[in-house]
Order: C-alpha cells, then structure tokens, then sequence
C-alpha cells in the first residue's frame, strides 16, 4: 500500500507540474507576446487535456487515503 501511495503522489507531482508548465508558458505567451507557433500553442493545450484527468484522478486517489 505504501508504495502504491508514493506513486500516486509521484503522478499527481507531475500531472500538477505539467500543467503549471503549460499554464505559465501560455500565459507568459499572451501577456509578453512572445509568438510562439500555432502548432506549439496547440500542442501545449493538448497536453493540458491530457493532463487533468490524470491530475483529478490522482487527486482523488490521494483524498480516499
């Protein structure tokens, strides 16, 4: 069980640091105007798709415990 816990925590550490990452990299886009590509915006909001279920199922996993 502990080690389940600790690898629950290790994909909720990254799931939340990926779309920090993403959040601040878009953000920083839109307010300094850097221009960063289309495809790269959109890879980036693909990314954070992909990573909220993973982050509110970890969340959850880590509530029940």
């Amino acid at each position: 069980m502990e080690i389940q816990m600790k690898v629950i925590t290790t994909v909720w550490l990254v799931s939340m640091f990926v779309l920090l990452l993403v959040a601040v990299l878009l953000l920083g886009n839109r307010i300094l105007g850097i221009g960063l590509s289309d495809t790269l915006v959109r890879i980036l909001g693909v990314t954070a798709i992909l990573a909220i279920p993973i982050f509110v199922f970890s969340t959850i996993r880590r509530a029940k415990k």
